[in-house]
């Protein structure tokens, strides 16, 4: 793990227990380092041993009581240091924030490309709180993320949050845990009931490509797609059938939409070198 997260324990480690009773801590955990590098690799089960060192000698909990009070460190440590705002600006609700997690460590990745992240999914959500399933290359850091939600609840979104672990699966990696989290989830509730709202509609006014990409596309005499710009990248374009209807433009005619998906059909107009129109629909 990178040292960004051992440094957050060393400091609030000294801040609340004092530089001798810490060094103490350190010692009983086999932990030489005087100054931890934030950009540096370290051993990935310091932070159990140090938890481990704080029950034994600080004796007001077992280890994975510190390990959500690091956990909860770590989350001020952030925010002293100004690194928070990413954190901060991840979700409108806390329930938004965790399903947006994976991506927010896929962000990460630019600035400490060896990051092991773990990996977060919402799987049920409702008005009093979600259900999150946690899988992580590493063994026994539930209680650590269970530290670092209690502080984002707290810190950003002022909730009160309860966290329950429902099951843990540690025999093989990834290793699993899922939790019940309560919270007041109306607002994020209310969001996706008028999200779903506007995916209720079975057909859209036709309107131009351009409008939606504003980009070009190269096509082949068999009316196959074979480059398009940047900013169509993320789609996905299939040649579904020839239409026998010829149009001036790239116009969407209908769409079908599924849940929070939606597959727009659009029909190709294109004239090619040798004057000849073809046809094709297209999805994505």
């Amino acid at each position: 793990m990178y040292g960004m997260l051992l440094s957050s324990i060393m400091h609030f480690g000294q801040v609340e227990y004092g530089e001798l009773t810490w060094e103490r801590v350190k010692e009983e955990a086999g932990c030489k380092t005087t100054e931890f590098t934030n950009q540096k690799i370290y051993d990935d089960n310091l932070i159990i041993r140090l938890a481990e060192a704080c029950a034994n000698i600080l004796g007001q909990g077992d280890h994975l009581d510190y390990l959500r009070v690091f956990g909860r460190w770590f989350v001020r440590f952030c925010s002293d240091r100004n690194y928070d705002k990413m954190l901060r600006i991840t979700g409108r609700h806390f329930c938004q924030f965790l399903t947006e997690m994976d991506n927010l460590h896929s962000q990460m990745k630019y600035g400490f490309p060896k990051m092991k992240s773990p990996s977060m999914v919402v799987t049920e959500y409702d008005s009093n709180g979600a259900v999150l399933l946690y899988r992580s290359v590493r063994k026994g850091y539930s209680h650590y993320l269970m530290g670092q939600l209690l502080q984002i609840a707290n810190d950003f979104y002022h909730l009160p949050l309860e966290v329950t672990i429902l099951k843990e699966e540690h025999d093989e990696q990834p290793y699993c845990t899922t939790f019940r989290l309560d919270f007041r989830n109306d607002g994020f509730m209310q969001d996706m009931l008028q999200r779903r709202a506007g995916f209720n509609r079975t057909s859209l006014p036709s309107f131009t490509l351009g409008k939606l990409t504003c980009d070009k596309y190269l096509f082949d005499f068999s009316v196959i797609i074979l480059l398009f710009g940047k900013a169509v990248n993320c789609c996905t374009l299939q040649v579904r059938h020839p239409k026998p209807e010829s149009s001036d433009d790239l116009r969407f005619t209908h769409c079908v939409s599924e849940a929070a998906h939606v597959t727009f059909i659009l029909d190709v107009s294109c004239v090619f070198l040798s004057g000849k129109a073809g046809n094709c629909c297209c999805h994505f």
